[in-house]
């Protein structure tokens, strides 16, 4: 019996993912084959279950809060319900920030993963970049011109100043220390 399922199912397991905030079950070893979809950010605390039924046949079941259930597919095994089950357990755990909220959903959640959307151009953001590159150019202008400055004047008294030692001589031209104490 269970080589003829295998080859009846192409020997495929039950598999979860969860894709843009959807749970997605690939079910293709229950009695009736089966894709499930369920948003997740419509549901808040709904649970997931393997129940037995009278007839030997293992539902695998969604329950609301309301405390509606949900079949979503039946197995001949409790061992494949429960496999379908762990499937849902292992794409739930690492679905971390993949679980959007409602946005119109008025209950607050704290748990809720928040997803922020990317805005596109805002001439505000061209006017502060800008502004702060003007800024920056305004500061180290300010900053190298209170640096020390060359003096204009070298005569303290701020007379007409007498002419530099080896004035005489042309530059580039070798002078004697003799010549140039003389000059001074």
């Amino acid at each position: 019996m269970a080589s003829f399922i295998t080859k009846l199912t192409g020997g495929f397991t039950s598999s979860a993912a969860i894709v843009d905030g959807t749970l997605i079950l690939s079910l293709p070893d229950a009695v009736s084959p089966v894709v499930w979809r369920m948003e997740l950010g419509h549901v808040r605390a709904s649970a997931i279950e393997v129940r037995a039924q009278d007839d030997g046949i293992f539902m695998l079941t969604l329950k609301t809060p309301k405390g509606d259930v949900n079949d979503i597919a039946p197995y001949t095994s409790r061992a494949r319900a429960v496999a379908a089950l762990m499937a849902v357990s292992r794409a739930m755990e690492r679905a971390q920030g993949q679980i959007l909220r409602v946005a119109n959903d008025g209950g607050a959640d704290p748990h809720a993963v928040q997803v922020r959307r990317q805005e596109g151009f805002r001439p505000v953001h061209l006017l502060t970049g800008i502004a702060g590159l003007a800024l920056v150019i305004v500061l180290i202008g300010v900053l190298t011109s209170m640096g020390p400055q060359q003096p204009s004047s070298i005569n303290p008294a701020g007379g007409p100043m007498a002419a530099a030692p080896g004035a005489g001589v042309p530059a580039g031209e070798a002078v004697s220390a003799d010549d140039f104490l003389n000059q001074r």
